[in-house]
Protein backbone atom coordinates (compact mmCIF):
# COMPACT_ATOMS: atom_id res chain seq x y z
CA UNK A 1 0.00 0.00 0.00
CA UNK A 2 2.80 2.38 0.78
CA UNK A 3 4.19 1.94 -2.71
CA UNK A 4 0.90 2.62 -4.44
CA UNK A 5 0.32 5.76 -2.35
CA UNK A 6 3.75 7.03 -3.29
CA UNK A 7 3.04 6.37 -6.96
CA UNK A 8 -0.25 8.22 -6.78
CA UNK A 9 1.38 11.17 -5.05
CA UNK A 10 4.17 11.16 -7.60
CA UNK A 11 1.60 11.02 -10.40
CA UNK A 12 -0.24 14.04 -8.99
CA UNK A 13 2.97 16.00 -8.61
CA UNK A 14 4.01 15.26 -12.19
CA UNK A 15 0.60 16.14 -13.65
CA UNK A 16 0.47 19.44 -11.73
CA UNK A 17 3.91 20.38 -13.11
CA UNK A 18 2.75 19.54 -16.63
CA UNK A 19 -0.38 21.66 -16.23
CA UNK A 20 1.65 24.63 -14.97
CA UNK A 21 4.09 24.37 -17.88
CA UNK A 22 1.29 24.17 -20.45
CA UNK A 23 -0.51 27.25 -19.12
CA UNK A 24 2.57 29.52 -18.84
CA UNK A 25 2.17 32.74 -20.83
CA UNK A 26 4.81 33.53 -23.45
CA UNK A 27 7.04 36.58 -23.10
CA UNK A 28 5.26 39.41 -24.98
CA UNK A 29 8.60 40.94 -26.06
CA UNK A 30 11.01 38.06 -26.71
CA UNK A 31 14.61 38.92 -27.40
CA UNK A 32 17.00 37.56 -29.98
CA UNK A 33 20.29 38.33 -31.65
CA UNK A 34 20.34 41.57 -33.65
CA UNK A 35 23.12 42.20 -36.17
CA UNK A 36 24.36 45.77 -36.37
CA UNK A 37 27.17 47.18 -38.51
CA UNK A 38 30.02 46.23 -38.59
CA UNK A 39 29.34 42.66 -37.44
CA UNK A 40 28.25 43.64 -33.92
CA UNK A 41 25.66 41.45 -32.18
CA UNK A 42 23.35 42.58 -29.36
CA UNK A 43 20.31 41.00 -27.66
CA UNK A 44 17.24 43.07 -28.61
CA UNK A 45 13.53 42.69 -29.14
CA UNK A 46 12.46 42.84 -32.77
CA UNK A 47 11.25 46.44 -32.29
CA UNK A 48 14.54 47.55 -30.71
CA UNK A 49 16.49 45.88 -33.51
CA UNK A 50 14.36 47.55 -36.21
CA UNK A 51 14.79 50.95 -34.51
CA UNK A 52 18.58 50.46 -34.46
CA UNK A 53 18.59 49.53 -38.16
CA UNK A 54 19.74 45.98 -37.44
CA UNK A 55 18.89 42.57 -38.83
CA UNK A 56 16.99 40.51 -36.24
CA UNK A 57 17.99 36.83 -36.16
CA UNK A 58 14.83 35.46 -34.50
CA UNK A 59 13.31 34.62 -31.13
CA UNK A 60 15.81 33.16 -28.63
CA UNK A 61 18.73 33.45 -31.07
CA UNK A 62 22.04 34.07 -29.29
CA UNK A 63 25.10 36.25 -29.91
CA UNK A 64 27.50 33.46 -28.88
CA UNK A 65 28.76 32.38 -31.32
CA UNK A 66 28.27 35.62 -33.23
CA UNK A 67 25.81 34.96 -36.10
CA UNK A 68 26.46 38.32 -37.76
CA UNK A 69 28.53 38.63 -40.95
CA UNK A 70 31.94 40.02 -40.10
CA UNK A 71 33.61 42.75 -42.16
CA UNK A 72 36.56 41.65 -44.28
CA UNK A 73 40.14 42.54 -43.52
CA UNK A 74 43.65 41.90 -44.72
CA UNK A 75 44.57 38.23 -44.92
CA UNK A 76 48.15 37.14 -45.60
CA UNK A 77 48.09 33.88 -47.51
CA UNK A 78 50.96 31.38 -47.34
CA UNK A 79 52.06 32.60 -50.81
CA UNK A 80 52.70 36.10 -49.36
CA UNK A 81 49.71 37.56 -51.19
CA UNK A 82 47.31 39.83 -49.29
CA UNK A 83 43.57 39.49 -49.98
CA UNK A 84 40.49 40.92 -48.28
CA UNK A 85 38.59 38.11 -46.55
CA UNK A 86 36.49 37.52 -43.47
CA UNK A 87 38.35 36.02 -40.52
CA UNK A 88 36.89 32.51 -40.90
CA UNK A 89 37.57 32.45 -44.65
CA UNK A 90 41.14 33.60 -44.05
CA UNK A 91 41.76 30.86 -41.50
CA UNK A 92 40.26 28.27 -43.85
CA UNK A 93 42.75 29.43 -46.51
CA UNK A 94 45.55 28.92 -43.94
CA UNK A 95 46.20 32.65 -43.88
CA UNK A 96 46.92 35.10 -41.07
CA UNK A 97 44.07 37.53 -40.41
CA UNK A 98 45.25 41.09 -39.70
CA UNK A 99 41.89 42.32 -38.44
CA UNK A 100 38.53 43.54 -39.67
CA UNK A 101 38.78 46.68 -41.76
CA UNK A 102 42.55 46.39 -42.24
CA UNK A 103 43.43 47.14 -45.86
CA UNK A 104 46.08 45.36 -47.92
CA UNK A 105 49.09 47.26 -49.26
CA UNK A 106 51.91 46.04 -51.53
CA UNK A 107 54.25 45.33 -48.60
CA UNK A 108 51.63 44.33 -46.06
CA UNK A 109 52.48 40.61 -45.93
CA UNK A 110 55.94 39.19 -45.40
CA UNK A 111 57.24 37.34 -48.47
CA UNK A 112 57.21 33.57 -48.18
CA UNK A 113 60.41 31.91 -47.07
CA UNK A 114 62.44 30.64 -50.03
CA UNK A 115 62.63 26.90 -50.28
CA UNK A 116 64.80 24.58 -52.33
CA UNK A 117 62.90 21.63 -53.65
CA UNK A 118 64.65 18.46 -52.57
CA UNK A 119 63.73 14.87 -51.96
CA UNK A 120 63.89 13.42 -48.47
CA UNK A 121 66.87 11.32 -49.50
CA UNK A 122 68.83 14.43 -50.61
CA UNK A 123 68.13 16.16 -47.31
CA UNK A 124 69.35 13.14 -45.30
CA UNK A 125 72.55 12.93 -47.40
CA UNK A 126 73.39 16.58 -46.66
CA UNK A 127 73.35 16.03 -42.90
CA UNK A 128 75.09 12.65 -42.63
Amino acid sequence: MTRSVRLVLLGLAVSSVLVRAATATPDPDPTGACCLDPGECVQFTIDQCDSAGGAWQGVLSECEPNPCPQPPGGCCLPSGECVLLGESECLQAEGEFAGAGVECSPTFCAPPLPTNPATWGEIKRRYR
